[in-house]
């Protein structure tokens, strides 16, 4: 009875969060032998939310968040245009990129959150480029807050060997930064003597209309679809968020 005291006045020492992986993993233990009790961990959780408010909050941005509702044929049918767009380009020649635009690397757990607990905001956004095939993997580019940060020591990122990182206030993409981007890519694609199709979803930054290059197409997805078809979102960026 003493050690079930004990940890007991552990357990509510800890987040709402831990206590309820705690009460997971001692399971058993806490049964006493009542094996007839068979508790879920959905049931669990729930339990957990209504007497501790431990919220299941998931903090969705960009893509996720506008795209909880779609037409599925009139999605299938604009598709069709982003299809006939690509036609004729070989595997190698089609490129993606797309933004993680809420890294926030310096929040502990994004998915739950204990009642009260501040979540820290600092971010940067994360550009990801890559052809189809996988030839052809581009480093990411950075976008944070400031010229140069702490970590870099003072040095430029071309100082560094790599001339992908970018800054602003709000750590966000903006037209200024793509078109940088782009005129490099688009140097790159001229000096291997290569044109390629570049696939985007359709935020406003990437309307790129009123500006031509000569070796890059730029395809746009339908709006509000990009987390159902983008390349990119088939789990490499949640692998690279994860570890």
């Amino acid at each position: 009875m003493e050690k079930s005291s004990t940890n007991t006045a552990i357990i509510n020492s800890l987040s709402a969060s831990t206590r309820a992986e705690i009460l997971i993993n001692q399971r058993p233990e806490l049964l006493n032998g009542h094996e007839w009790l068979q508790f879920s961990n959905g049931w669990i959780h729930t339990f957990m939310r209504n007497r501790h408010n431990l919220k299941n909050r998931l903090m969705m941005s960009g893509e996720e968040a506008g795209s909880a509702e779609v037409d599925t044929a009139d999605v299938q049918n604009q598709l069709k245009e982003v299809k006939e767009a690509l036609r004729g380009y070989e595997s190698r020649d089609i490129y993606n990129m797309d933004e993680e635009t809420g890294l926030y690397y310096r929040t502990k757990n994004l998915c739950r959150v204990s009642g009260g607990v501040k979540v820290h905001k600092t971010r940067m956004s994360v550009a990801f480029f890559c052809n189809a095939d996988g030839s052809s993997k581009i480093a990411p580019i950075i976008i944070g807050n400031h010229e140069k940060p702490r970590c870099l020591k003072k040095r430029s990122d071309s100082d560094l060997g790599f001339h992908y990182y970018f800054f602003n206030k709000k750590a966000w993409m903006n037209r200024v930064h793509f078109r940088q981007i782009m005129g490099r890519f688009n140097n790159r694609m001229k000096k291997e003597n290569r044109r390629v199709a570049l696939v985007l979803d359709n935020a406003p930054v990437h309307d790129d209309r009123d500006l031509a290059y000569s070796n890059v197409k730029l395809v746009s997805f339908p709006p509000n679809t990009t987390s159902h078809y983008q390349l990119l979102d088939a789990g490499i960026i949640a692998n690279f968020k994860k570890y």
